[in-house]
């Protein structure tokens, strides 16, 4: 069994598909409550389903049973995905063809790191809809620890946001949870910050949990500026930077939900900035650190 956002997950995957980067995520004993599990077959189409979205990546569709995803974008690989209506269990359909093909295409001639890494992603993808059964929501962010507690810097790419992470790298106090992703969770009216496996191109993630101080949006700007926005505000700067799964209107319900009280319960900022390590002391005396 696996924790990721200490949410109880277990992963039915073949052992050498399985990448290694949830070693460290791995729990003892129990049953997970979520269920991902990963099957090498053949796939026929179920009856008695509705397409809800259809793109050249992917289509989706709903019935009785939950959801069925087929994926064809060949930045993850061809599989089709079926769902319960929470994704709390999930059944992955790796077929024959697709295995050959990533074989085919790997200078070793073996599919298995392939599959590890497009797996990695999948359940990524995965995860981002389980958790928001669980109070939970996926934020696009560096998340760092500081001494009052979690701290998330979100901005599209390009922006500085791994500049300005470097800059308070600086501080031994400070440490760097996830260079991209995290998780928030919101309980008795506390929000929590979780790392997660997945980092995009950072390659630094831990398996860490943090009381959770606040979001703060960049903006590059000739100026050093920092403040504090409203609820308002940051409700839209956040429905910007977390996973919507809007093909799914309960999905859609749970996620407006979540990021509502995460808003509640915890701050939001603004910092406008130069690259420079000034922007950084201006930031800490809008924060109070």
């Amino acid at each position: 069994m696996y924790k990721i956002a200490d949410c109880p997950l277990d992963l039915d995957i073949r052992p050498d598909w399985l990448h290694e980067r949830f070693t460290g995520f791995a729990s003892q004993g129990g049953r997970g409550r979520i269920v991902y599990q990963t099957v090498f077959d053949a796939f026929e189409m179920p009856q008695n389903y509705t397409q809800c979205v259809s793109d050249p990546s992917r289509s989706i569709w709903h019935g009785e049973a939950g959801w069925l995803l087929l994926r064809a974008d060949r930045s993850y690989f061809p599989y089709a995905l079926q769902a319960n209506e929470d994704f709390t269990a999930v059944k992955l359909h790796i077929t024959p063809e697709s295995l050959a093909a990533l074989a085919a295409n790997s200078p070793s001639g073996s599919a298995g790191e392939s599959v590890r890494i497009l797996l990695l992603r999948a359940l990524m993808e995965l995860f981002r809809i389980s958790i928001l059964s669980f109070g939970g929501i996926c934020l696009h962010a560096v998340l760092l620890e500081t001494r009052k507690g979690g701290l998330a810097f979100s901005a599209p790419s390009g922006t500085g946001k791994t500049t300005h992470t470097n800059f308070w790298l600086r501080d031994a106090s400070v440490r760097l949870i996830n260079g991209d992703n995290c998780a928030l969770r919101v309980q008795d009216r506390r929000v929590t910050a979780y790392g997660l496996p997945w980092s995009g191109s950072s390659e630094t993630y831990r398996n860490q949990c943090v009381p959770f101080l606040g979001t703060v949006f960049i903006e590059r700007a000739g100026v050093n500026e920092a403040f504090a926005i409203s609820r308002e505000e940051a409700l839209l700067r956040y429905l910007q930077r977390c996973y919507l799964p809007a093909w799914g209107q309960s999905f859609a319900d749970k996620a407006l939900e979540t990021i509502a009280e995460v808003t509640r319960h915890s701050k939001a900022y603004v910092l406008r900035c130069r690259p420079e390590m000034q922007s950084v002391e201006v930031l800490k005396r809008c924060l109070g650190l």
